[in-house]
């Protein structure tokens, strides 16, 4: 993924209140169970969750960046930084969000569904996390 100039002058503040209201409307659609309809509307929640948690990360790194810009390298630096749980499988995440593409949606829904629950929780994670790293401006 690469570096989104829109959000350049953005806080961290900002992105984190969107991280916020992303993660609130993942978890209300997560509790609707697993019918057809909101399947996809969790996985597509899912879509917008992980492009607010890359604006956060990648924010949150700063000048500090030895990345080439992409999601897995932002991923991992959360990882290796504390902010995402350690249990958190970056791969498995990008193995989702790749075979959430139109070619393979369908036949991969019903278990990137079943993940979902996980993701978010470690999503929280993060933002708990960053939000304590931006209030003492580290």
């Amino acid at each position: 993924m690469t570096s989104d100039p829109s959000t350049d002058n953005v806080p961290l503040s900002v992105l984190l209140g969107h991280l916020k209201w992303h993660l609130q409307r993942f978890d209300e659609v997560l509790k609707n169970g697993e019918t057809p309809y909101f399947r996809d509307a969790a996985l597509q929640r899912f879509e917008f969750t992980l492009g607010s948690v890359a604006k956060c990360i990648h924010k949150a790194l700063g000048e500090n960046t030895e990345t080439a810009d992409s999601l897995e390298a932002d991923l991992r630096q959360a990882l290796q930084a504390g902010w995402l749980p350690q249990e958190t499988d970056c791969g498995d995440i990008l193995n989702s969000i790749t075979l959430l593409e139109p070619a393979s949606r369908k036949n991969h829904a019903d278990e990137i569904f079943r993940k979902l629950s996980r993701y978010h929780s470690q999503f929280e994670s993060l933002h708990s996390n960053l939000s304590r790293l931006e209030k003492t401006g580290s």
